[in-house]
Order: C-alpha cells, then sequence, then structure tokens
C-alpha cells in the first residue's frame, strides 16, 4: 500500500513540476521576442500638440470668437476697444457653481483694470447671444477667457478652483497676444 501511494503522488507532483517549466519557458520567450522585435517608426503629424488649447487641455483644435449679429454688444465693443473678456454661465443655488462664482467676483476685482467681465446664471444664458454656441457648449458651468483678438485663451466646462481661475486669467493678460508662439512651456 506505501508504494501505490508514493506512486499516486509523484505523477501529479511530476506533472505539475514539468506545466511549471513550460509556463516559465514560454515567458521568458516572449520576453525575448519583445526585446528582439524591431521597432517601426510613427508617422509624426504636423499638428502641434503643445499649443494651448480652448480647453486647457492639448490636442484640441483653437477656438475663436468671431462677432456676428447675435453676439452681444457688450462683447463686442469690449474686443473692438482691445479687451479681453472674462465670461462665467453658472447655475445659482448648485454648490460648486456658488464657489465659482464667488471666485470669479474676486478674480474679476483684481483684474478688472485689464479685462472685461461678464457672468449670467443659467437661466440668463440666453444674453451670452451666439457666444456659447460659437464656444461649443450649450450648459452650465462654463467659464472661458478670451483674448482681444477673440482667440479662446482656456475655456473650462466643470468646476475649477480658485488657483486655476486666477492663474489662467493672470496667464491670459500677462501673454503677448501679437505673438503666435502660444507653446506651454
Amino acid at each position: 500500500m506505501r508504494r501505490q501511494s508514493k506512486r499516486g503522488l509523484f505523477l501529479p507532483a511530476a506533472f505539475i513540476v514539468v506545466a511549471g517549466i513550460l509556463v516559465a519557458g514560454m515567458m521568458i520567450g516572449f520576453a525575448a521576442w519583445g526585446a528582439d522585435a524591431p521597432t517601426t517608426a510613427v508617422a509624426t503629424s504636423s499638428v502641434n500638440y503643445n499649443t494651448v488649447g480652448s480647453f486647457g487641455m492639448e490636442g484640441y483644435p483653437p477656438l475663436t470668437l468671431r462677432p456676428t449679429k447675435q453676439t452681444p454688444s457688450f462683447i463686442t465693443d469690449a474686443l473692438n476697444a482691445g479687451r479681453g473678456v472674462v465670461i462665467l454661465a453658472y447655475v445659482q443655488g448648485a454648490a460648486d457653481d456658488d464657489e465659482m462664482y464667488s471666485n470669479f467676483q474676486t478674480v474679476q476685482t483684481q483684474y478688472t483694470g485689464q479685462a472685461d467681465f461678464f457672468n449670467f446664471e443659467a437661466a440668463e444664458v440666453s444674453q451670452f447671444g451666439d457666444v456659447l454656441t460659437q464656444l461649443g457648449v450649450n450648459a452650465p458651468p462654463v467659464f472661458a477667457v478670451i483674448r482681444s483678438d477673440g482667440s479662446v485663451y482656456q475655456m473650462y466646462t466643470g468646476w475649477i478652483s480658485a488657483q486655476v481661475m486666477d492663474q489662467v486669467v493672470a496667464n491670459a493678460l500677462t501673454t503677448d497676444v501679437s505673438s503666435t508662439d502660444t507653446t506651454v512651456q
């Protein structure tokens, strides 16, 4: 009986050892195959993805606000006067939006001499005319910083902190609009 039980354990143990050797061999083979695989060149595009995008993210095409008959005169007048425009559309009563509105007011007091600031509660966004349509958004919250030439420096379609809002406005107002290089460094 004793012999039979040793034989009964020997076969499964041998199978486990052989299977382990096969698995280890395959893993080493795959690793070696991947290391020796020829590298292929990736085609590069002429698109510069390191530019400041309209949404604060890389890879998006830039947006430009072009005054039309549907664009409110207060925005058209600001752009014609060579002033930047900072916009906030928010939902009153939503805690995050109320916080953004408070932050917007703080930033406005700091930079009111350098740009025109406009904010509207969601029920009043129709007063923005075609601006939100041109920006490609249809629901608050929206925070956008538009340079005096109509180019959208940054735009956010969700909650942002006071620090981000302040920094974006500061960066947009201190960046030379006549410069065509907007590379992020």
